[in-house]
């Protein structure tokens, strides 16, 4: 490449990368590109073509085109278009994922816009796919009024600004899913919070008031009442300690008080008390820092599966483990009971894996991070976490490419 046209090329992406980091949408984004690529090359037109979200076609997004009567005429004619994947210049490029090159469109097959081509003197055309995450976004597609044989300076420069153009995508998409995980995250411990404060102050007050009155009822009577209270009364308590219970896992205040390690430890201590076997729990103090919706994350990945074991695993050795090493947060949750498949969905009232494992996948995706499960019939089960975490925030940005 030469000197001039590698400078053209920086001046261009630098220049689209400062307009483009400031864009709100995709659609402002590509007509942004439209614009620049055909002023920088000389095109005469840019368009775009953006799947539909159940990625059965190409609608015709953002235009761009000179002051031309002809390029009006042929903008106006392709919005009546849609391609399915393979279909046109746009749908070959989202089919095969590559840049497509045609040197004249009017002698194109598949090219079913060509009679308007032909009417208003459209011939070269070019189309680059445009990726972030491997997923297409949208397609790219500019055109001449002259015959160009295939150049591949322009192939490449046009691919590193659609390769520009999807990593901002991507980073904006990223950052999107990052503010709506902790939204989530933040309303759903306000829900929590509110169901769990409703439970101790309206339930609990309740059942206590009636088992009080059960008891004064039980002393006033002489005769067999106490003997038939009995059995109410020893409902009421349990019903009492289930509430409890109930109230403290949707709202475990020692995570805020005492940090993540002491829940995890008081997790391990009531799953114990509940089973009568040996729980482990190993939590070496964690640097200070780590960002409250991660703690929440990581309990409450475990916290289901501790109700898990206890429900459905009849094991008599529970080991839960958390640890962190630059950059990852990592936690294992292993029991020696009568484990399951994977693979198959168990029936009637046993422990469906593949939904539970997808509730804590989901979690562990929330906050970046990931999630796995072995386990075979007999051979208890092992859940491992993993959620990346820099202990200093700087040095994570730096490592970002």
């Amino acid at each position: 490449m030469k000197a001039s046209a590698a400078v053209e090329e920086l001046r261009l992406l630098h220049a689209l990368t400062v307009a483009l980091d400031k864009c709100e949408s995709l659609s402002t984004a590509l007509a942004i590109v439209l614009k620049e690529v055909c002023q920088a090359t000389g095109w005469k037109l840019g368009e775009a073509w953006i799947p539909t979200p159940d990625g059965a076609v190409l609608n015709q997004g953002p235009i761009w085109h000179g002051s031309s009567q002809r390029l009006r005429s042929f903008a106006s004619a392709s919005r009546s278009y849609a391609f399915r994947p393979g279909e046109g210049l746009p749908g070959r490029v989202w089919a095969s994922g590559k840049p497509a090159w045609v040197t004249d469109v009017r002698k194109d097959a598949n090219f079913p816009r060509r009679h308007a081509a032909r009417r208003v003197g459209i011939k070269a055309g070019l189309a680059i796919p445009v990726l972030a995450s491997d997923e297409t976004i949208a397609i790219i597609a500019f055109f001449l009024f002259e015959q160009r044989q295939k150049d591949r300076r322009l192939i490449h420069l046009v691919s590193a600004v659609a390769a520009q153009l999807g990593g901002i995508i991507r980073r904006r998409v990223a950052e999107e899913a990052l503010k709506r995980s902790r939204y989530e995250l933040e309303a759903e411990s306000r829900e929590r919070k509110r169901v769990a404060r409703e439970l101790h102050d309206g339930v609990t007050q309740l059942l206590s008031t009636t088992l009080f009155r059960l008891r004064g009822l039980k002393e006033a009577d002489d005769g067999d009442a106490p003997e038939k209270t009995a059995r109410v009364e020893a409902l009421l308590e349990q019903a009492i300690r289930e509430v409890r219970r109930i109230s403290t896992n949707l709202d475990p205040g020692i995570l805020e008080e005492l940090g993540l390690c002491a829940a995890l430890r008081t997790l391990g201590r009531d799953l114990q008390d509940r089973i009568a076997q040996n729980v482990i729990v190993s939590c070496p103090e964690l640097p200070p820092g780590v960002p409250r919706e991660l703690s929440w994350a990581i309990y409450r990945i475990l916290q289901e599966g501790v109700q898990n074991i206890e429900k459905h695993a009849a094991a008599t050795r529970v080991r839960l483990t958390l640890g962190w090493q630059e950059p990852w947060l990592r936690a294992t949750l292993r029991d020696n009971g009568k484990g399951f498949a994977p693979a198959k969905t168990s029936l009637g009232r046993e422990w469906q894996p593949t939904r539970g494992l997808r509730n804590m996948k989901e979690r562990a995706a929330q906050v970046g991070g990931s999630l796995s499960i072995r386990s075979s019939p007999g051979a208890g089960a092992l859940i491992a976490l993993r959620i990346p975490w820099h202990r200093n925030p700087a040095a994570a940005q730096r490592r970002l490419p």
